[in-house]
């Protein structure tokens, strides 16, 4: 397979499109006055996660009033030490 060689100015300049070639296979080296320095190439660590995985999943249960205030620890709060005039 033949790289693709980018020199420093146009690897920072080009990051984004040489990122999504790299995604797509192509090997890229980089280079300092016509000189390798370093290669992009594809990950080979694959990714298990999933995205909305515990979405509709049955197992997963969410109490109604998980985003409730808990009133004593609101109360700690309020009527702390730290602030007893209320004020922050």
């Amino acid at each position: 397979m033949t790289m693709k060689q980018v020199n420093i100015y146009d690897a920072k300049t080009h990051f984004s499109k040489l990122m999504e070639e790299v995604q797509a296979g192509k090997e890229i080296t980089v280079a300092k006055n016509g000189k390798p320095i370093a290669e992009i190439i594809p990950s080979r660590v694959k990714s298990n996660r999933r995205l909305g995985a515990w979405k509709n999943n049955p197992n997963v249960m969410i109490p109604d009033d998980f985003d409730d205030l808990d009133p004593e620890v609101m109360e700690m709060f309020e009527n702390s030490r730290i602030f007893p005039d209320g004020n922050v």
